[in-house]
């Protein structure tokens, strides 16, 4: 037999074990997949229903507001265009600084009020550091105490002075009288007619709208209200997908596998070992047959021989004839059920348009408009799926257009009529720009402040001045020593220690005058950075900036005058461009979005490609693997059996005798080791006799008092093959003629001379039956 069939077979067993673990751990898996592709399914359904509203509703909504801003403003927003274009935005500049015209006064005169302030205080510490050092020399010169000395030593009394004075402070005075004047003069609100002039252009064009304003506005929201519609359209559509009782019949059908699924793998497993047991005695049958030796007439030889094997073979033969009708029954009924699920099931969910798909036939007896409505224009099921796993949107997917026509989004600007009104909004933008904006007045002031010096004003000398300290010592400290000289002084010396102690209280008060001049000092410094920053812009010195820019408001308001009323016009027309681009492109957004994003079908895709795996992969693959791994094992064994028939009579052929013709007048034995002993010298020999009568009684053999014998040779005896069941006139028994040695020299009653070699044993005489029943 080939030993590529025992392989192939064995194989074909292991695998029947391993699918039906597959099939067993694929099945069990069902239930808690299809329930997680379900709940994927159910969040596709409510983020799509979320989209729509989304993109109809919110952002619709976000649109209108912008829409209504821009209304509002549209006269607003004109008139800041039209500043721009003709650089009328220069009366807005020099607005601001007429305004900033008081901060600069404001500046101007506190630093020079805190200029004067703080001369005046370094006068007056002066004047006090002048009496304290001459006092304390006198003072330090006339104390005995040794802490005095050492103060003296310690302290140069003559630094006692304030080092700056601030004399070096510039006067501000001139030019506060001057920005003073301009003030007073009202610079700021004849510059700021010119800036009302100009505003009111807005104030006339928003007035102008305000009636066609509200028709434009109620088309926008007779839109909305459509879109809102629609909205409320597919999201009722979607809700008609009930995704919940499935999780009911996922549930049921789990129950139904909880309790019958056990029957299915133990069914598996009972197959897989029919088929085991029979390769089991095929291949033991062809082991034992190939390592065995060939079975004789000794007796426990009978083990693992050929014979054996011919048992096991002949076993495995009749295995498969009492089981094999049965398996090949199961497995026809599980080739039918498996290839026709896989056919019609899974590579109808791989390709839906292939022939043999099953979806064409569920969708004929299930329509897709029967469980979803909404699906009426949909297609078939294999167009669906292959729209669904391009990932297209939804509204692609399932033809909603019998729902919502996207393209009529576009036509929500003609139905409510938004380009007429639009065009009247445009025609009421008409407005008189010839508008004065410098008087006559405001220019000579403007001139008068262009040729002030303000840019002349010398900021490094306040750095300069600000920056030396005020006195080089620390009066604090210098106080504390004096008082604690005055508590060492002896009682002799109390005028001296009281006149110390007053030195001491001096002192820390003009201690505390200096840190008042510092606070106005760092006044001075501020103020001083805020009029530099109002003075000196980023467009250069005060002076320069009023000149350019009264320059440009003049050639503004001669530029309105001219092409003003041209250029409100153009600026209309773009204002109604713009607001009806807006409304174009939420409607682009909106198509382009139901076309390609609203509702993508990678989810579902995902869900349907998991589900396929679940079912087919992890189970019905496995399935079909399993009966065609025992269809396999079947096939096989035909052939098997075959060699099995043909082998078994070859491996139950005895072993040949080899040595002398057999006597039909001696019994002969089927030891091994040939050691019988002849039935002569028995009789012969008193104590070979005793002994040889105990030993076959003991076993039932022969006995010459015995009146009758079996026909069944005693254990490890065989009788002559001429004997019968009855005594016969000849009882004295011969001795056998040894095997498988040289008869010269043997034991007595054995022939001298070797007798001749038969191949078998001799026939029965026609006169003698052995008797084949017991005695």
């Amino acid at each position: 037999m080939d030993t590529t069939q025992h392989r192939k077979r064995t194989f074909g067993v292991v695998a029947s074990f391993v699918v039906n673990e597959y099939v067993e751990r694929g099945v069990t898996e069902i239930p808690p997949r299809l329930h997680v592709a379900v709940d994927d399914s159910e969040l596709y359904v409510h983020n799509t229903k979320q989209e729509v509203n989304h993109l109809l509703k919110k952002n619709y909504m976000e649109l209108t507001e912008v829409l209504d801003q821009s209304l509002e403003e549209c006269g607003v927003r004109i008139e800041r265009q039209l500043a721009d274009i003709s650089q009328a935005a220069a009366v807005d500049n020099l607005t601001a600084i007429a305004e900033g015209l008081t901060v600069i006064k404001d500046e101007l005169q506190s630093i020079g009020r805190q200029s004067v302030l703080l001369q005046n205080k370094a006068d007056q510490l002066q004047v006090g550091l002048q009496d304290a050092r001459a006092e304390l020399a006198v003072l330090l010169r006339s104390c005995s105490s040794p802490r005095c000395r050492q103060l003296a030593a310690q302290y140069n009394l003559t630094q006692l002075v304030v080092h700056n004075e601030f004399k070096r402070l510039p006067d501000l005075s001139r030019w506060a009288r001057e920005v003073t004047a301009l003030i007073e003069a009202g610079i700021e609100a004849e510059v700021r007619r010119g800036q009302l002039a100009l505003n009111q252009l807005s104030q006339k064009i928003q007035t102008e709208v305000a009636a066609v304003v509200p028709e434009v506005r109620q088309g926008v929201s007779r839109a909305g209200i459509q879109l809102q519609e629609v909205a409320n359209n597919i999201s009722t559509a979607l809700d008609q997908v009930q995704l919940q009782p499935v999780h009911t019949v996922i549930d049921q059908g789990n129950h139904y596998l909880q309790q019958y699924g056990t029957f299915r793998y133990y069914i598996f497993v009972i197959i897989s070992g029919l088929v085991s047991l029979i390769v089991f005695c095929m291949v033991i049958g062809l082991f034992c047959g190939m390592c065995g030796r060939r079975p004789d007439n000794v007796y426990g030889d009978d083990t693992c021989n050929k014979g054996t094997g011919a048992n096991f073979l002949i076993s495995g033969t009749f295995f498969f004839f009492l089981f094999g009708w049965l398996l090949l029954l199961l497995i026809t009924c599980m080739f039918l059920l498996g290839g026709l699920t896989q056919l019609y099931l899974c590579d109808g969910l791989v390709d839906p348009s292939a022939p043999g798909s099953g979806l064409p036939i569920l969708e004929a007896v299930y329509p897709l408009e029967t469980v979803f409505p909404a699906l009426e224009n949909a297609g078939d099921v294999a167009d669906v799926v292959r729209r669904c796993h391009q990932n297209q949107s939804i509204y692609s997917v399932l033809r909603l257009e019998s729902l919502f026509n996207v393209s009529e989004v576009r036509g929500y600007k003609y139905q409510m009529e938004l380009d007429q009104k639009l065009e009247a909004l445009r025609q009421q933008i008409t407005v008189d720009t010839a508008v004065e904006l410098l008087t006559s007045r405001a220019r000579d002031q403007l001139a008068q402040l262009a040729r002030s010096d303000l840019d002349q004003l010398n900021y490094t000398a306040f750095t300069v001045a600000l920056e030396e300290e005020i006195t080089t010592i620390d009066m604090n400290p210098l106080g504390d020593e004096l008082e604690r000289a005055s508590q060492e002084l002896p009682s002799s010396e109390r005028s001296v220690a009281t006149r110390l102690r007053n030195q001491a209280i001096i002192l820390k008060a003009q201690q505390r005058v200096v840190a008042g001049m510092e606070e106005i000092v760092q006044d001075i410094r501020n103020s001083t950075a805020s009029l530099q920053e109002h003075i000196l812009t980023a467009n250069g010195s005060l002076p320069d900036v009023v000149r350019k820019l009264t320059e440009t408001a003049e050639a503004a308001e001669r530029y309105l005058r001219t092409s003003g009323r041209d250029l409100v016009v153009k600026l209309a027309d773009q204002f109604t461009a713009e607001f009806s681009d807006r409304l174009d492109g939420y409607s682009e957004r909106v198509e382009r979005s139901f076309h390609r994003t609203l509702g993508s079908c990678e989810p579902i895709s995902t869900v349907y490609n998991a589900t396929t795996v679940t079912l087919c992969s992890n189970v019905i693959y496995p399935f079909n693997a399993f009966w065609a791994a025992i269809g396999w094992c079947l096939l096989l064994f035909i052939p098997c059996v075959i060699l099995s028939l043909a082998l078994t009579p070859l491996y139950r052929k005895a072993e040949p005798f080899s040595d002398g013709l057999m006597d039909a007048d001696y019994p002969y034995d089927a030891y091994g080791d040939h050691d019988n002993i002849p039935l002569a010298s028995v009789r012969g020999s008193g104590g070979e006799r005793r002994r040889g009568r105990s030993n076959d009684l003991s076993r039932g053999g022969y006995s010459p008092e015995s009146p009758s014998y079996s026909a069944i040779p005693p254990r490890g005896q065989l009788y002559p093959l001429g004997a019968t069941g009855v005594h016969t006139e000849d009882t004295e028994p011969k001795a056998p003629p040894m095997w498988d040695m040289t008869m010269t020299g043997g034991p007595p009653g054995y022939p001298d001379s070797p007798q001749p070699t038969r191949e078998h044993p001799p026939p029965y005489s026609p006169s003698e039956t052995p008797m084949l029943g017991h005695a």
